[in-house]
């Protein structure tokens, strides 16, 4: 059975530089020492079960409802909120105990009743808005729903990254994930050498070169050689609301054949995991 292990991405993305320090320092975060020791022994296997067919026909109800991007982004307190799991492990996790890919209606049930679900992302999601509300900065019906719309746009970038891997696998492609390298390292997928990364372009975040976020081969190639080269697959924004944007069949055509190209071109492959 293909699986993927936290000491698999340590061993491949983390020898030196600045992914070196920066594994080390989330290890011994002072006060969120529990996430680290759950997250490194998450094992990415049902991910890799998963179609592209079985998302296209996943029925779920909308991960933020009839909430409008101005009341989603109105409460600032809430709008860049970010529990001690990142989302990743969070969603990660909810996939791997589900066993694949999983409706927004399951992401809320594994929340509210299980309990690695009710400490990594119930509790904290209600503990933060009672405090936004007694604050006196908005109302309840407010903190819910920027709460709702913070939880589902990182639901649907989930299924969007899910969804590509499990095209590029179809296509014959050893694709990998794990959340410990997709939080810490922004490494959305790998294959051998190549690291993918795929985001919607936003002049705010991320658009090219440019943004605050911090790219996977920034984080990557400072410090360290490790013979990894690096695709990106950028969509642009979408206007449609309430549904996940997927890329295009062109588009995933051409990221398939520029990793390949990556791979074919390497001077030297890291050993597959």
């Amino acid at each position: 059975m293909t699986c993927t292990k936290a000491d698999d991405v340590v061993r491949l993305f983390a020898q030196a530089g600045r992914a070196r320090r920066d594994l080390e320092r989330w290890m011994r975060h002072p006060r969120r020492g529990h996430v680290p020791e759950y997250v490194m022994q998450h094992v990415t296997a049902a991910v890799y079960r998963i179609t592209p067919q079985d998302v296209k026909g996943l029925i779920s109800e909308h991960a933020i409802g009839d909430i409008r991007p101005e009341q989603g982004y109105a409460v600032s307190a809430i709008k860049d909120w970010r529990p001690d799991f990142a989302f990743a492990h969070i969603l990660h996790c909810c996939a791997e105990k589900l066993g694949g890919v999983f409706p927004y209606e399951e992401l809320r049930r594994f929340a509210a009743q299980d309990p690695d679900g009710i400490r990594m992302l119930g509790q904290p999601a209600r503990s933060h808005v009672e405090k936004v509300v007694a604050s006196g900065r908005c109302t309840w019906e407010q903190a819910r729903a920027a709460m709702q719309w913070r939880i589902g746009l990182f639901y649907y970038s989930f299924i969007r990254e899910i969804y590509v891997l499990s095209c590029l696998r179809e296509m014959g492609l050893d694709m990998r994930t794990h959340p410990l390298a997709d939080a810490l390292f922004r490494v959305d997928g790998w294959c051998g050498s190549a690291v993918l990364s795929l985001y919607i372009k936003n002049e705010e975040f991320r658009d090219g070169s440019a943004g605050r976020k911090p790219q996977a081969r920034e984080i990557l190639t400072d410090g360290q050689d490790l013979g990894l080269s690096f695709v990106e697959l950028a969509m642009e924004v979408q206007r449609k609301h309430g549904v996940v944007h997927l890329p295009s069949g062109e588009q995933i055509d051409d990221c398939a054949r520029r990793i390949k190209h990556e791979l074919e071109h390497s001077p030297h492959d890291p050993q597959q995991l």
